[in-house]
């Protein structure tokens, strides 16, 4: 995860727990969108920070990542994991523990497996974010908080007309892009 919801609430300097439901289902979208955005899995390509086996299969029993190895020793609590390979199962994940054993990562109730078992070619990257992202994933928290109609900048009743902003890319402000852009990759790699 990019930063916490208490993090992200001290960045903004929110000190009641109002808003704590919506602002915990905003930050997967988010993380999502600026994945999307930047093309960029902040990923480090070595050996130390991921794993390719044959061996992992996933269970929704429990929300698992299995692997039968014994190898998920690369891998520990709180961490954001990106799964590959997998024919249900790709996508960003977090870690809630890593077993002593080090065969099964618990995954956060936040995202739901689907049962798969080991066959394909899986691979499991660590998934490592810059600190000065904590500050743009924040404003990008903020502005959804805290917009009504998106892109709406004025409307009238008579002669119904509306308004739209120009100033919004993505869905954000073109400042918040902008600040996101320096993560951005070219092209999207593939793993």
């Amino acid at each position: 995860m990019i930063a916490t919801a208490e993090e992200v609430k001290t960045l903004l300097q929110i000190t009641g727990t109002t808003k704590d439901t919506l602002i915990d289902l905003l930050l997967p979208l988010i993380e999502s969108d600026i994945h999307t955005y930047t093309k960029n899995d902040f990923i480090k390509d070595d050996e130390e920070t991921y794993i390719n086996k044959k061996t992992i299969s996933f269970e929704t029993t429990g929300n698992k990542i299995l692997d039968s190895g014994n190898e998920m020793n690369t891998f520990s609590d709180n961490q954001t994991i990106k799964v590959f390979g997998s024919k249900s199962n790709d996508g960003i994940y977090y870690i809630d523990s890593v077993s002593g054993d080090y065969n099964y990562l618990s995954i956060n109730d936040e995202s739901t497996l689907i049962d798969e078992s080991a066959d394909n070619d899986i691979r499991i990257y660590r998934v490592t974010y810059p600190k000065e992202l904590k500050l743009v994933f924040s404003q990008m928290v903020n502005y959804k908080l805290n917009v009504s109609a998106p892109n709406i900048t004025s409307e009238s009743i008579d002669d119904y007309s509306v308004s739209f902003d120009q100033n919004i890319n993505n869905g954000y402000p073109v400042s918040i892009i902008k600040a996101l852009s320096r993560f951005s990759m070219y092209y999207k790699k593939e793993y």
